[in-house]
């Protein structure tokens, strides 16, 4: 799969991963059409040495639910899987911290690949309950 460099976005032919800047701090955001159980974002923490990483389908609302509480190794997996990622711990909101000097880009693509895998799950879980959890 090739990746594409443009300027300040970068993208690969299955994920729409952009560059941004998010209250002053480099981040990485993947963006789908279905923001609730795909999209990822990873925002650079400078003075804390690494990135904050969300994912929207493990917010609060969704966390509840089993098939979440499946996925969370999976993604904390992912996470420690991007090199120069040290230690990951997961915050309380669906949010995961990852230590270390690693690329963003690198953890929400890493990241994106188990909501991928996972999202025919997801989406039946959610519609089943009737539940949407929102998108960061």
């Amino acid at each position: 799969m090739a990746d594409h460099d443009n300027g300040d976005r970068r993208t690969s032919e299955v994920d729409a991963i952009e560059h941004r800047i998010i209250e002053g701090h480099e981040a990485w955001v993947r963006t789908s059409p279905e923001p609730h159980l795909r999209s990822v974002e990873a925002v650079k923490n400078d003075a804390g040495g690494g990135w904050s990483v969300k994912v929207a389908a493990m917010n609060p609302v969704g966390a509840e639910y089993a098939v979440c509480a499946d996925l969370r190794a999976e993604i904390e997996g992912a996470i420690k899987s991007v090199a120069g990622v040290n230690e990951v711990e997961q915050e309380l909101d669906g949010a995961w911290w990852a230590c270390g000097i690693s690329s963003g880009y690198d953890i929400v693509r890493a990241v994106a690949r188990v909501l991928d895998a996972h999202a025919d799950r997801m989406r039946e879980h959610f519609s089943r309950h009737n539940v949407s959890p929102a998108a960061p």
